[in-house]
Formats: structure tokens, sequence, C-alpha cells
């Protein structure tokens, strides 16, 4: 997880030099909520993430990429039985992801606010993995397991509300929906704890979320 962290800390480093050198490029911070749907009896702790973006502005067309920390953590409960005090197990996972986006201004909704259609393609790394088993009221924690080496790729699809703050920000409200084209998971999850290896990463193929960033315009 270390090398992750200080890989994505580079990159955004990196970025932000690039943003700050380069004309008519801005860079953005923004918050996230996820809500992936899943099968089966499993519900979903709050799933929250980060971002940076830098962007470029081609008149009514914004291209941006950067880095995302996303959290999964989800659960499901089962009823015990005599062979299996199990009654709980949680999966807790963290991911970075890395977003290539497309935002296209299709109206404006006043003097200066516009709504985009914002698409784009997310490559998305699976960074921790823990899973916490409750057996009689003593929950079991396994870390660190083991991960696929396998990167996954994400269509996204929303809209973007953009409303100018003085001369230099902008307010960015993007609501969201995620397909998974490629798995990062063996297999989509279940909520079934005797269905193959419960240590098999689970993956979901539809998620909804919204973020809230502020832009920073380079001029």
């Amino acid at each position: 997880m270390k090398k992750y962290i200080f890989l994505a800390l580079l990159l955004t480093g990196s970025l932000a030099v690039q943003a700050q050198e380069k004309g008519g490029m801005s860079l953005e911070a923004g918050a996230a909520y996820y809500h992936p749907f899943f099968g089966g009896n499993t519900k979903n702790n709050f799933n929250y993430g980060f971002s940076l973006l830098v962007s470029k502005r081609f008149r009514n067309v914004k291209v941006s990429a950067g880095i995302d920390y996303a959290t999964k953590k989800y659960y499901y409960e089962v009823n015990p039985t005599g062979f299996n005090p199990l009654t709980k197990r949680e999966y807790d996972m963290q991911y970075l992801n890395f977003p290539f986006l497309v935002n296209i201004t299709v109206a404006r909704l006043s003097e200066k606010a516009e709504l985009g259609l914002l698409t784009g393609l997310v490559l998305n790394k699976v960074a921790g993995y823990k899973i916490i088993s409750t057996y009689a009221n003593h929950p079991v924690s396994e870390d660190d397991l083991e991960i696929p080496a396998s990167m996954g790729l994400t269509f996204r699809l929303g809209a973007a509300f953009s409303l100018p703050l003085g001369n230099r920000f902008r307010l960015n409200l993007t609501p969201f929906g995620d397909i998974k084209l490629v798995m990062n998971g063996n297999q989509d999850s279940s909520g079934d704890p005797y269905a193959g290896s419960y240590r098999n990463l689970p993956d979901n193929r539809f998620t909804l979320g919204i973020q809230a960033g502020m832009e920073y315009l380079f001029k």
C-alpha cells in the first residue's frame, strides 16, 4: 500500500507542476461519495474518495486526467449454524484510480454557470484489501490479503454542473454512473458466504456516485 501511495503523491506533484507551467489549464481537488451495487444480501458501508485532476479546455470541451483514491467497503450478515458460527463478514478495499475524462459543455444555465456531459474511462488498481469475519460477536481480521495484478477498467458517464467563484475558481458538482468493463475481482459479489472461496477478491459491475470539486484556473 505504501508504494502505491508514494507513486500517487509523485504523480500528483508532477501534474500540479505541469498545470502551473502551462497556460489555459486548471487543477481541481475533489471529494466523492460512491454507492456500489451488489447482489444478494450485501450492504454498503460509507464509501468515499478524494481526487486530483489536471484539465485543459478547448473552447466547449475540457479534457482531464489525474488520480483518485477511493474506498469500497461492504458487508453481509448470515445466520450462524452449528458447523459455521459466522454472523457477519466485512470487505474493506482501497483503490487507486486513474481517470481520463472529457467534459462537453451542452448548456449555459446562466451568464457563467455551465452544464456539461461528462464521459471517459477510469483505470482501477486495488491498493489494499482486508476481510473482517465476525464469529459469535468476535471479529477476526485478515489484513494485507493477496491482490490480483490485473488492472480494472471502468466507463463513466455523468453530468457536470460548474459555477464560477471569482476569476480564478470554479465550483463543480458531478453526479455520475460507472460501468465496470474489466473486473478487478474473480467474480461478481453475490453475498453468499458458501459460494467458492470467500477470499476471492469480490467486485461489482455498477456504481453510482457524486463528486464535488474546487477548480483553480491558471491564467
